[in-house]
């Protein structure tokens, strides 16, 4: 993109707004004549507006040239190719970037300008200087170029007659490149700049170590521009001194001095013994030990823990799918996230996102927990303090440390205690039972046990010194309830009980019937029992026949117990349905 320097109309240059250019006045010294000077600078701040109408320039030069303020306005820059064969020579007394054209054709005026200006200034030097240090660029190397026509145009339709009271100094219009004087003065600058560096701040050992931070400057790219413009506008060479502005750190060692208290801590057991789940609780301590959270800032641990590769520091180690332990990269780190949870929630720091796994894990109990999913489940909070927080993790002695330091901005003697209550249990759904052909008939294999589901709350007590002040929910956990997965092998006696189950009802049905005939045979024996003395021999033979109509209901009892004999294969997976209190293995990621 090309810029150009010049506007294409002749105007009177505001002396006023040139006053304060030192270089411009030190040439008006040197030339110590009087000219109309054409022009005015473009972009940003730095653009000299020149008012014609306001200083009079047309009525000016209509005055100099006795013409009129109608043929001052109307000149148009002409090309060489559509200039006539006219040889008429330029007047008397006109200037044209410091030379002298008058009586030159318009050709001839062309060619003087090509060879005393553009192969002259072009060779000017620019000297950019910062206390010892000076960059030295040529107007060249800027891709600069001058069009002369609108100059040359202008003084022919002077009328060569008229008398001239003072010489006319004209300037031919300038053009640069944008990028390419963008390119150079970035360079430039990216030398000189000093980029300003926070104060950093490490626990190490037990400590902390504080480095200062470094003030750094840059050059001010808006004063530059200016001072380049003006110097192009001079067309001489000239020395630029570059303007620096002073840029302060946000982090300085004065506030990560009042940051060293610490707000909260918190430690989770690590048991059992997986190279790659270790692997994993060390590389996710290490992604968030010493780590700064800004005022206002919002920390993801996700994204502090990064993606779960192999390139990324993480292992395989046990997770749960869908119920089930499978492989999976990363297993283990929510145990880093578990321990980060609680010891936010001693620092009583905003939680935004945190979730409970879908069941209770071995190392914390209901509602101390917090679950992590890449791009779904996040642990997620706000530095609402004034100060910088710094987060302190590792692993020592089997056990996952994190601690949280800040500026303690809350009352001398304040402290918390924790506690979760189960609120609801919800019992586990029927089992699913799958048959597979892997296993021979008969055998049953449980894939993954039933599990109750729990809602439950965590609650903190706030303490002033032994003096307890209020109690507050932290949050509400729900894990859900599972039903049994049993894979049961093809050809098993359990499948076929299902439609033996049908024909049960027919057989119950038919004993009613049968107890029905029992009354009408008691309601005769009111009457009979009058003359039971007289007639007690035949009475034997009628309470024979009841023990015959009693035996029928035996044998329709008989058929239940086949019936109930598949009952028990189906409750012995009943008492799982009890939520472990605790896992005698390492407890993997939920994975829901």
């Amino acid at each position: 993109m090309r810029i150009s320097f010049i506007v294409r109309r002749v105007l009177m240059s505001n002396p006023k707004a040139r006053a304060n250019k030192k270089t411009k006045q030190k040439q008006i010294r040197k030339n110590r004549r009087t000219g109309i000077f054409v022009g005015v600078g473009v972009l940003v701040a730095t653009v000299v507006v020149f008012s014609a109408a306001a200083l009079g320039a047309p009525a000016m030069i209509a005055e100099i040239f006795n013409t009129t303020l109608e043929e001052v306005s109307s000149v148009e820059a002409e090309t060489p190719s559509a200039w006539s064969a006219d040889s008429g020579a330029i007047a008397d007394g006109i200037f044209i970037d410091g030379v002298n054209v008058s009586g030159l054709t318009r050709d001839e005026a062309l060619e003087k300008l090509e060879n005393e200006v553009r192969a002259v200034q072009l060779q000017n030097e620019i000297s950019f200087r910062h206390d010892e240090s000076v960059f030295i660029r040529r107007f060249g190397d800027f891709d600069i170029t001058y069009d002369f026509m609108l100059a040359i145009s202008f003084a022919y339709t002077i009328d060569r007659d008229r008398e001239i009271s003072r010489p006319l100094e004209l300037v031919s219009e300038v053009t640069y490149d944008y990028e390419t004087v963008a390119d150079v003065l970035s360079w430039i600058s990216n030398i000189i700049n000093i980029e300003a560096q926070n104060a950093t701040m490490v626990r190490e050992n037990g400590e902390f170590v504080i480095t200062p931070e470094v003030v750094g400057f840059e050059v001010d790219h808006e004063h530059l521009m200016e001072d380049f413009r003006a110097a192009l506008y001079n067309r001489e060479s000239t020395e630029i001194v570059l303007e620096v502005v002073e840029t302060v750190p946000e982090l300085t060692e004065a506030i990560f001095a009042r940051s060293t208290n610490r707000l909260g801590s918190f430690y989770t057991t690590i048991s059992g013994y997986d190279p790659g789940r270790n692997q994993n609780l060390l590389n996710a301590s290490y992604k968030i030990n010493n780590y700064i959270v800004m005022p206002g800032e919002i920390f993801s641990t996700n994204r502090a823990f990064g993606e779960m590769t192999y390139e990324n520091g993480y292992r395989l180690a046990p997770v749960i799918v869908n119920g089930q332990l499978v492989p999976g990269m990363g297993g283990g780190i929510c145990q880093v996230s578990s321990g980060l949870y609680i010891a936010l929630v001693f620092s009583e720091l905003r939680i935004v996102e945190r979730l409970n796994h879908s069941m209770r894990v071995a190392y914390a109990d209901y509602g101390w927990d917090a679950t992590l999913a890449t791009d779904l489940i996040d642990l997620r909070f706000e530095n609402d303090t004034d100060y910088p927080v710094m987060i302190v993790a590792y692993i020592m002695n089997n056990r996952s440390y994190v601690h949280i330091y800040g500026h303690e901005s809350r009352p001398a003697g304040r402290r918390l205690e924790l506690f979760s209550t189960v609120t609801e249990r919800i019992p586990a759904p029927e089992e699913t039972v799958i048959e597979v052909a892997t296993l021979a008939p008969g055998v049953r294999e449980t894939i993954s046990p039933s599990r109750q589901g729990v809602v439950a709350e965590l609650h903190k007590i706030v303490f002033d010194g032994d003096t307890e002040l209020y109690r507050q929910r932290v949050n509400v956990s729900r894990y859900r309830e599972r039903s049994a997965i049993v894979h049961v092998g093809a050809g098993a006696i359990e499948p076929p009980a299902p439609p033996v189950e049908p024909p049960v009802p027919p057989v119950e049905p038919p004993a009613p019937p049968v107890e029905p005939p029992a009354p009408p045979v008691e309601p005769p024996a009111p009457p009979v029992e009058p003359p039971a003395p007289p007639v007690e021999p035949p009475a034997p033979p009628v309470e024979p026949p009841a023990p015959p109509v009693e035996p029928p209901a035996p044998p329709v009892e008989p058929p239940a117990p086949p019936i109930e004999p598949p009952a028990p294969p189906v409750e012995p997976p009943a008492p799982p349905q009890q939520e472990p209190d605790y896992y005698d293995e390492p407890p993997p990621i939920i994975i829901d």
